[in-house]
């Protein structure tokens, strides 16, 4: 599970290490640069035996990371907030902190409703309008699937969220699982909403020993679901199991002494917990080098739009050059990608920035240099370079980048690139 750790002090830090040794992938947010950079290079700002470990294990393996860029917590399902609370003048508990970084993710959402306030004005947006609008929350599919999804609402439906199964998964995005959250949640529907808290729970509990991911399993354990599930308050049940996967009967270490019903559960009562549930993963997460170029044309960035399929389909992006195994393979990769368009380059071999992005079948290990661009012509204006490029390479002034849809991290490397007064 991807997860946010708002405030990096002794909890925070602590709390972000816990949950990456728990296998979850963990974002550490703070405002104090130099605590996140000595977390960041694996030095504790803090004496905790066995947390310098830890830290510097996880970072290893990039679970962990930790950053000033609130943007960062995009895609994130759970966000801890972890700052201070320190006595107010009468006694409670100042919230100033708390409240702080929750204003701080709010922007996304009051943008979101500016800008689309009805079903009907997001049915009428573009898809790059969306897109643009997600920007910084991850996940982009989502953003185009609602969209498809509302304009099937709003032309077919008059407007109105289907009230049955059928009908609500026949929206685009939509799959068992939201479907059943909506229907409980929204309607009172009895409909039951299984995730992958849901399998674990029902797993342990019943001592299943399919395969979770499987058809078998999760047929298996939808079906007990249905027969447990009250019809007087579905959305309160499927609403707890959640809160409980995630808060007890957790993935690893299940908090079994918190939990109040281990006297029911098959797993403790046969010391198999540790064997529940069954997941058999059959997707192998890949890595991949990214070597990318921060290429200027005078005041401009040549910038490029990816494919529409795929991998953050139509979004922005400097250009760049995957699994080269060298610089001067990546070099010239890029010198290829440049002279197709009518540049020439020089690039200069010092590395400027480096990230990793983890996606579901993949994990990006970006290097970024810096170089410059001569075009081959006879000195042309901007505008006549831009009218012989093809329709998904531009070239854009450093103001011009807020009204591009960035594509995941490419954005973050946007910060490499000065604003000219």
């Amino acid at each position: 599970m991807n997860i946010t750790v708002i405030g990096c002090g002794y909890l925070g830090a602590v709390h972000a290490c816990a949950m990456a040794e728990l296998g979850h992938h963990v974002v550490g947010v703070d405002v104090d640069r130099d605590k996140v950079e000595a977390l960041a290079e694996g030095r504790a700002p803090f004496h905790e035996p066995g947390f310098t470990e830890i830290l510097r294990r996880r970072l290893e393996t990039g679970g962990l990371t930790f950053t000033t860029d609130f943007s960062a917590i995009a895609g994130a399902r759970v966000h801890f907030i972890a700052v201070g609370t320190p006595q107010g003048p009468g006694g409670a508990a100042d919230l100033t902190y708390v409240e702080g970084a929750i204003e701080a993710m709010k922007p996304y959402y009051d943008n979101w409703m500016r800008l689309f306030p009805t079903l009907e004005d997001l049915a009428k947006a573009s898809e790059d309008e969306v897109v643009h609008a997600w920007q910084g929350l991850g996940y982009y599919s989502r953003a185009r699937n609602l969209r498809l999804g509302v304009q099937d609402v709003v032309n077919n439906y008059g407007g109105v969220v289907p009230h049955n199964r059928k009908d609500m998964e026949s929206l685009k995005g939509v799959g068992s699982y939201t479907a059943g959250a909506v229907l409980s949640m929204a309607y009172g529907e009895p409909e039951v909403a299984v995730d992958g808290n849901v399998l674990r729970i029902y797993a342990r509990l019943y001592g299943i020993f399919d395969d979770i991911l499987g058809t078998k399993g999760k047929k298996a354990i939808t079906a007990i679901v249905e027969d447990t599930l009250p019809h007087d308050r579905p959305g309160d049940f499927n609403q707890a199991l959640m809160d409980f996967g995630s808060a007890v009967c957790i993935p690893k270490t299940p908090r079994c002494g918190e939990c109040p019903i281990v006297n029911m559960c098959h797993a403790y009562q046969h010391n198999v917990t540790n064997q529940l549930p069954v997941r058999i993963k059959k997707t192998k997460v890949v890595d991949v080098p990214v070597f990318v170029g921060i290429l200027s044309y005078g005041d401009y960035y040549l910038l490029h739009k990816r494919p529409n399929r795929g991998l953050l389909r139509s979004m922005w992006e400097f250009p760049s050059v995957e699994n080269a195994d060298s610089y001067d393979a990546a070099e010239s990769g890029l010198t290829e990608l440049v002279e197709a368009l009518g540049f020439g380059l020089s690039l200069q071999p010092v590395i400027v920035k480096e990230l990793t992005h983890v996606f579901s079948h993949r994990k990006w290990f970006m290097k970024a240099f810096r170089g410059d661009l001569q075009y081959a012509g006879d000195h042309p204006s901007i505008e006549a370079i831009q009218k012989q490029l093809s329709k998904d390479w531009m070239l854009i002034k450093r103001d011009e980048f807020a009204d591009y849809a960035w594509a995941g991290p490419h954005g973050k490397l946007t910060e490499l690139c000065p604003i000219i007064e």
